[in-house]
Formats: C-alpha cells, structure tokens, sequence
C-alpha cells in the first residue's frame, strides 16, 4: 500500500507553504499522508535519513520508492503518482 511522508518543521515556510499541495496530492489519489516534525520526532527523520526539510517520501510498504527534498516541483510528484499508481 502506498503512502506518502511529510517530512517538515513549523519554522519552515517553505515546508507551510506546500503542505496544503501535498494534501490535495493525497486525497487525489487516495493515498494516506503522514506529516512529521522533524523537531519534535528527530528519531523518525533519522530511520528515514532526512537531513533537510522539505522532503517528500513515497513509500510501498516499509520500501521507499521515491524522495523529493529541498526544493522541488509538487508536479513531479503529482506526475510521478500518475504514472506509478495504476502499475503498483
């Protein structure tokens, strides 16, 4: 089962910034979405090996299939859920 993970912070406008974009990605594909602190779960950020915020997982099970970080295009995501969601 696929599920998407928000890794941000409350300090991060950014991370503020795109959480509702991530939002309307998981309800648009009926995927469950997870948002993490990574203040206030640092124990999570490091299973996963997040560094930086934001950062974006995409994961099938416990496998991470794929990782957004930094900067990056809530199109990618969308498209790359587009692409995937029919084939998993």
């Amino acid at each position: 089962m696929l599920r998407l993970i928000l890794f941000s912070s409350e300090s991060c406008g950014i991370c503020q910034s795109i959480k509702p974009k991530i939002e309307r990605i998981s309800k648009e594909f009926s995927i469950p979405l997870e948002v993490i602190d990574i203040q206030k779960n640092p124990e999570v950020s490091t299973k996963f090996l997040v560094f930086s915020v934001p950062t974006v997982l995409i994961l099938d099970g416990e496998r991470e299939i794929n990782r957004w970080a930094g900067v990056f295009s809530i199109d990618e995501i969308h498209s790359y859920l587009k692409r995937i969601k029919d084939v998993l």
